[in-house]
């Protein structure tokens, strides 16, 4: 996991932080680039509602990355 490009929002994920991580990641891959959602905080009824009823894998959490993050960089083209 040491090269692994990780996508997150929040420290304390909302549904659309969760969701775009996980959007991210799908557009990242028909691109061609390696990349992971994940999630830095426990997720609420609400995303837990919302990924059962459209039947998405959930994020992982990385209590790593939490203690790790100075900042995030965007990538632009």
């Amino acid at each position: 996991m040491e090269n692994e490009v990780l996508i997150f929002g929040h420290k304390n994920p909302d549904t659309d932080s969760i969701c775009s991580s996980m959007v991210h990641e799908i557009l990242d891959k028909k691109n061609g680039w390696e990349t992971k959602a994940v999630r830095l905080g426990n997720i609420n009824k609400e995303t837990r509602v919302c990924i059962k009823l459209f039947r998405a894998r959930s994020t992982r959490i990385n209590r790593k990355s939490r203690r790790r993050t100075r900042s995030i960089i965007s990538r632009s083209q």
